[in-house]
């Protein structure tokens, strides 16, 4: 497997949710045979009212990328995924469950949350390791890409 690298852009702050402020970054930029790329999703209440937002900071739930195919899935630490095969990062499963409820999580003035996530290759998908490409992402009304390159 090549060695792979992750970065980030076009991070696009909620415009629905007033004072609610959106930051994505890099943790581990390199997905290699023996780890994958992290990455930290925060959200940040600019305003001086608690925002409600649909998330569970103990065990966020799993992200896909919006592309038809090849996409990319974001699981937390709260998912023990297998890995098909030892060189890529592909689930053996089939899918992760969505929470059946809506998560109410306030967060406070001038509170920033943050949500880590590990990078794999969506389940559904036919390629079986990361491929290199843009990969946008819609979490909670706001927007972002990730961008994977060959090293």
């Amino acid at each position: 497997m090549e060695k792979k690298s992750v970065s980030v852009e076009n991070v696009v702050t909620s415009t629905e949710i007033e004072n609610l402020e959106i930051n994505v970054e890099v943790l581990q930029t390199e997905i290699t045979e023996s780890d994958t790329a992290r990455i930290r999703i925060s959200y940040s209440n600019r305003g001086d009212d608690p925002i409600e937002m649909n998330i569970d900071p103990d065990v966020p739930a799993p992200l896909s990328s919006s592309e038809e195919e090849s996409g990319l899935l974001l699981l937390s630490d709260g998912y023990d995924p297998t890995r098909a095969s030892d060189e890529c990062w592909k689930p053996q499963e089939e899918g992760f469950p969505q929470p059946a409820v809506a998560n109410q999580y306030p967060i406070e003035p001038e509170q920033t949350v943050g949500l880590e996530y590990d990078i794999w290759v969506n389940a559904g998908q036919e390629a079986t390791c990361i491929e290199p490409g843009e990969y946008q992402f819609e979490p909670n009304k706001g927007k972002f890409v990730l961008i994977v390159d060959d090293v």
